[in-house]
C-alpha cells in the first residue's frame, strides 16, 4: 500500500509538471503549478490563524430551511484534468442531498464561471452569498476567482481550499472568510491576505494526520463534512463560528 502511494505521489508530480508546460493556447487564465516545498513551519498572523489540530469527528449539519435554500450560489473546482479531485465529486453530492444547488467545474473553467456570478448578481443580489470551494489547481482556481469577483464589486462570503498548490495573489478584500486546509510537506502551503484585506483566513496544518496526503486530503468525510456545515450555516444567514 505505501509502494502504492509513493507511485501515485510521483505520478501526480509528474503530471502536474507536465500540464503546467503544456496547457493549451486559449485556456482560461492557465494557473502555474510549482513544484513540491520543503517542510516549514507556517506563522499566524493577525489576520490569520492556524491550527494543526484534527477537526471534531461529530459535525452537526443544519437542517434545511423551510422551502430550501433560496439564495446564494455554490461553485466546486476540481484540481487537473478532472483525475485526482473526486473528493469534490462526492462533496457536491452532499451539498444537493442537503437541497443545495451546485456548480462542478474543473480548474479552467473559473474565469467563466466567475464572469457569470458577477454578472447574475448585478440583476439579482439572491446570488450571495457565494461559495467556493477548491481542491489542487481547483484551490488555486479558487482564490484567483475569488480576487476577480471581488475586483468587480461582488462579495464573495467563503472560500475552502483543500491543499492549493500555488496562492498567485494575496486574498483581497472583499471576501469574507477562508478556510485552508493543507500539508505543508508536500504541495499545500499557508493563505495569505494582503495589506487591506480585514476578512478572516484560517490555515489548518494537517501535518499531524498521517493519513491525509495532497491525492486524498479531498476525499476526508471529516473535512467534507466540516465544510459542508459551515457552508450550510452560511446559506441559512448565520455566521460560522472561528476555530
Amino acid at each position: 500500500m505505501k509502494m502504492r502511494r509513493a507511485a501515485m505521489m510521483a505520478l501526480a508530480a509528474f503530471v502536474l509538471g507536465l500540464a503546467a508546460a503544456t496547457v493549451p493556447a486559449g485556456a482560461e487564465s492557465p494557473i502555474p503549478v510549482p513544484s513540491p516545498r520543503p517542510a516549514y513551519a507556517p506563522k499566524a498572523t493577525a489576520k490569520t490563524a492556524t491550527n494543526p489540530a484534527k477537526p471534531a469527528t461529530s459535525v452537526a449539519i443544519p437542517k434545511p430551511p423551510a422551502g430550501g435554500y433560496k439564495n446564494g450560489r455554490v461553485i466546486i473546482l476540481r484540481g487537473l484534468h478532472n483525475v485526482w479531485s473526486r473528493g469534490m465529486d462526492a462533496l457536491a453530492k452532499k451539498f444537493e442531498a442537503q437541497g443545495v444547488t451546485v456548480t462542478l467545474a474543473n480548474h479552467s473553467h473559473w474565469q467563466r464561471l466567475a464572469n457569470e456570478a458577477i454578472e447574475d448578481y448585478k440583476k439579482d443580489k439572491n446570488v450571495a452569498p457565494i461559495i467556493i470551494i477548491g481542491h489542487s489547481l481547483g484551490g488555486d482556481a479558487a482564490l484567483v476567482m475569488s480576487n476577480w469577483i471581488v475586483h468587480n464589486g461582488v462579495p464573495v462570503r467563503f472560500v475552502v481550499v483543500f491543499d492549493a498548490v500555488a496562492q498567485t495573489h494575496p486574498v483581497e478584500p472583499g471576501v469574507a472568510e477562508v478556510l485552508n486546509f493543507y500539508k505543508p510537506k508536500g504541495y499545500g502551503q499557508e493563505v495569505t491576505g494582503s495589506k487591506r484585506y480585514k476578512g478572516e483566513i484560517i490555515n489548518i496544518d494537517l501535518t499531524q494526520r498521517k493519513d491525509v496526503d495532497h491525492l486524498n486530503i479531498d476525499e476526508d468525510e471529516e473535512l467534507q463534512d466540516d465544510v459542508l456545515a459551515r457552508s450550510l450555516a452560511i446559506l441559512q444567514g448565520q455566521k460560522t463560528a472561528s476555530r
